[in-house]
């Protein structure tokens, strides 16, 4: 479990796995929280917006690095919940 203020770094590893562990340890955060998260899959950071966007949350992305971008996620109070 990322600290607050804390940047998970998933460089390195090949999409799906950052995606995957990225959602896990969104789920993990507490409401209200903000997680930054550094990936340099650019396939794995769309899969991490979309789904974000989809819950209802605010997501920024950044460049982090020459390869690497800054994904910025605030864990909402309120989620939307998925349709059965």
């Amino acid at each position: 479990m990322a600290q607050q203020g804390e940047v998970v770094d998933l460089r390195g590893k090949i999409c799906p796995e950052p995606y995957v562990r990225a959602m896990k340890l969104l789920e993990q955060a507490p409401k209200g929280s903000v997680l930054r998260i550094v990936m340099d899959s650019w396939r794995c950071v769309i899969m991490l917006v979309s789904a974000v966007k989809a819950l209802g949350m605010k997501v920024d992305v950044a460049k982090h690095d020459e390869k690497s971008f800054l994904i910025t996620i605030e864990k909402s109070v309120e989620e939307k919940k998925e349709k059965s």
